[in-house]
């Protein structure tokens, strides 16, 4: 749940504050959202850890290809988003 609505937040956040600010912010939500799983005292008190990282697994899904094509060089641009891409299936399969 929380990844699908970070997902559909991420281009209104985007255009109200800027990529860069909610890539930022969605950085800090994953560290605050793997403290919070890490450490909770009953299984009821992580869901609000869980849902604070679907929200910036949402949100990084959808910015992070455009932030990367945004500023990588024209020459390698498309290398990098597949780069980006195969990175987090590798991630996936190694897990």
């Amino acid at each position: 749940m929380g990844c699908a609505a970070g997902a559909a937040l991420a281009g209104w956040l985007t255009d109200r504050w800027g990529r860069k600010r909610i890539l930022i912010a969605s950085a800090v939500l994953f560290a605050a959202s793997s403290v919070g799983a890490a450490v909770p005292g009953t299984s009821a008190s992580s869901w609000p850890a869980r849902l604070a990282g679907g929200l910036a697994i949402g949100v990084a899904s959808v910015l992070a290809p455009l932030y990367i094509a945004e500023i990588s060089p024209r020459a390698i641009r498309g290398r990098l988003v597949a780069f980006n891409q195969m990175a987090i299936v590798t991630g996936i399969l190694l897990a």
